[in-house]
């Protein structure tokens, strides 16, 4: 037999074995030995070089493909983890390097707890726009916290301060039948007086007159230089009307009648979410700077809403613009303590609510309080704040509006405008209440203190009672001599001065509360001089004994016939019902018969005027 063994360094040999059919044989690197039969012929001889590497094998089967990079894959779509190891770019939220927009009716929500610092967004504008019907879109503050205090939308200037320094502006804007865009009405509050310690508001409420041309028509003006008072201006031009629909109250009294009489760039080898540190369903990747992504647990968007548990912070100057479906879902909702936008640029920071719809109804900035309800609980202010010049921070002026009564069918409301008047105290100029228990009306104070000035351009027109105190006169000149006796001036009687009292030609019976201010006398012939005493006496109800008011002297002379003597009384009050009588007399004689024209200059208090029914009455 033959065997072909190969030796280590890679030779053939061939051995053949005689004698026996069966070979045991030892291989080492370079020998064979036949150990078995013990008596054995070997030979060996070389053989031919090793032959060709065979052929490669075929290769194998090829492995499954691996799983795809994320679903839902489109430009500017801001990628969200789907489960624990795969991405998902979101339909609904978008972000093209200068604004993250939501769509199909999503909510951006941002969560922040009490007592953290504010949210804010800074920027030069904030628009949210709509192209859709109903009230949208719309701010909405809610606050569920219950006590007294609102939510407040506040316009603050905190440059330092000078007079007539604009410091918020509320825009309604609007396009005219020709598409022709317009400001149709503006709420302004301003700095009045910048003055430290003195510092005084103006509130303006705008629109637009005849020509598009935008007017104050209420002008509130803390600037009076007197504590505690607070001027207002209504209408605008002359032939403007300002209407009362109730009772017109100056002061404290009712003043005239109704009638006149008086989106993230795409991140395409991210495949899974496995590793994430602190990954969190829903939340948004950001880029860590280091080649590492991560999931934010404070930012989140579940398919429709975006939340941000922090602050919103736009310091590119960009408009930060949301859009939703009406009758899905509010436009954007917020949920945080505050929200401030703050511009160091000439003008801004705006916030606009725009509605492109055909219809007649607006945008709307709804305050609102959640809590259950109690009287006098403020619901809302808007506040405008600036500094004065010494650039102290300052409240000018602030639209407050309340529960006036919280009571479940009785429900009534209570809107302050209010400016800073004199030392910077911020008081009520115009106060319309409807706490009134009545249907239909509606309780309206106008001014502070009762020095301010309520001023009317144009007519005033009363629908119901206006009263109020005005002003009147007593007419009775006469012919005669003044002298050295006691006379009483003919109030209701014939030319005549006569020298008693309690007569029909003397007394006068007060119809209200009378005060009599002044009076002026000319004489026609004055011959001598002296000293001339007013004096007004009253009785009171139940007496005819008269009893001195009041007593005012002027000295006189021959050269004072035709000149005005006047005589200034500091508030010579006749109550209703009370008779008065006035009394003339001269330490001198100064006059010999000659006429004398004198007029008496009243007050009369109409609010305090008799109005109970037909009866006697005794004091």
């Amino acid at each position: 037999m033959s065997v072909s063994v190969t030796t280590t360094s890679g030779d053939t040999i061939s051995v053949s074995v005689g004698g026996s059919t069966s070979v045991n044989f030892t291989k080492t690197t370079s020998t064979v030995s036949v150990t078995s039969p013990s008596t054995s012929t070997i030979s060996v001889s070389n053989q031919g070089p090793k032959g060709e590497t065979g052929a490669t094998g075929a290769t194998g089967a090829t492995g499954a493909t691996g799983a795809a990079p994320m679903t839902n894959g489109v430009n500017n779509r801001v990628v969200t983890a789907s489960g624990t190891d795969s991405l998902n770019g979101e339909a609904n939220l978008t972000f093209d390097g200068s604004e993250l927009n939501g769509g199909g009716g999503s909510q951006i929500k941002a969560f922040e707890e009490i007592g953290d610092s504010d949210s804010d967004l800074f920027g030069k504008a904030v628009e949210l726009s709509s192209p859709d019907g109903g009230n949208t879109p719309y701010i909405e503050l809610v606050s569920s916290h219950v006590d007294s205090n609102a939510p407040i939308i506040t316009f603050q200037k905190t440059a330092t301060g000078a007079d007539d320094d604009d410091l918020g502006v509320i825009r309604f804007k609007g396009d005219d039948e020709g598409d022709g865009s317009h400001t149709y009405a503006n709420i302004l509050g301003e700095i009045a007086d910048a003055t430290a310690g003195e510092e005084a508001g103006r509130l303006s409420l705008q629109v637009a007159e005849y020509d598009g041309t935008v007017t104050t028509g209420i002008l509130i003006n803390g600037d009076t230089n007197a504590d505690g008072e607070v001027d207002v201006t209504l209408g605008a031009g002359a032939a403007s009307t300002t209407t009362v629909a109730g009772t017109l109250t100056m002061g404290s009294t009712a003043a005239m009648t109704n009638v006149g009489a008086l989106s993230v760039a795409a991140q395409p080898n991210i495949t899974t979410m496995t590793g994430f540190l602190g990954g969190t369903a829903n939340g948004l990747i950001t880029d860590d700077g280091d080649g590492t992504v991560t999931s934010e647990s404070a930012l989140t968007f579940d398919g429709n809403d975006l939340t941000i548990d922090g602050n919103i912070v736009n310091d590119g100057g960009g408009d930060l613009t949301g859009f939703g479906v009406v009758g899905t879902a509010a436009v954007t909702a917020y949920s945080g303590i505050s929200m401030d936008l703050s511009s160091s640029l000439s003008s801004g920071p705006d916030l606009k609510l725009t509605n492109s719809n055909t219809n007649d109804t607006a945008p709307e900035l709804i305050l609102e309080k959640t809590a259950v309800g109690a009287d006098d609980d403020d619901l809302g202010v808007i506040k405008f704040k600036g500094d004065d010049d010494g650039g102290g921070a300052h409240t000018y002026a602030n639209i407050i509006g309340e529960i006036a009564d919280a009571t479940a069918g009785q429900e009534a409301g209570r809107l302050s405008l209010k400016v800073a008047e004199y030392d910077g105290t911020v008081t009520t100029g115009i106060l319309i209440d409807g706490d009134t228990d009545a249907d239909g009306e509606i309780d309206v104070t106008i001014g502070a203190g009762a020095a301010s000035t309520t001023t009317v351009a144009g007519d005033l027109t009363a629908a119901g009672t206006l009263t109020a105190k005005t002003y009147d006169y007593i007419s009775c000149g006469y012919y005669d001599d003044i002298n050295t006796t006691l006379h009483y001036l003919p109030l209701n009687g014939p030319p005549a001065e006569v020298a008693t009292e309690g007569n029909s030609y003397t007394d006068w019976v007060a119809p209200c509360h009378t005060t009599v201010l002044s009076a002026q006398m000319r004489f026609s012939a004055l011959s001598g001089s002296g000293n001339l005493t007013m004096t007004v006496k009253k009785d009171a109800i139940g007496s005819s004994t008269p009893s001195d008011v009041e007593a005012e002297t002027v000295a006189v002379g021959s050269g004072n016939s035709d000149d005005v003597v006047h005589f200034l009384f500091d508030g010579a009050v006749i109550n209703k019902g009370e008779v008065m009588k006035i009394a003339i007399q001269a330490d001198t004689d100064v006059t010999s018969f000659s006429n004398t024209f004198v007029t008496i200059v009243l007050l009369q208090d109409w609010s305090d005027r008799y109005t109970v029914s037909s009866a006697v009455i005794t004091s």
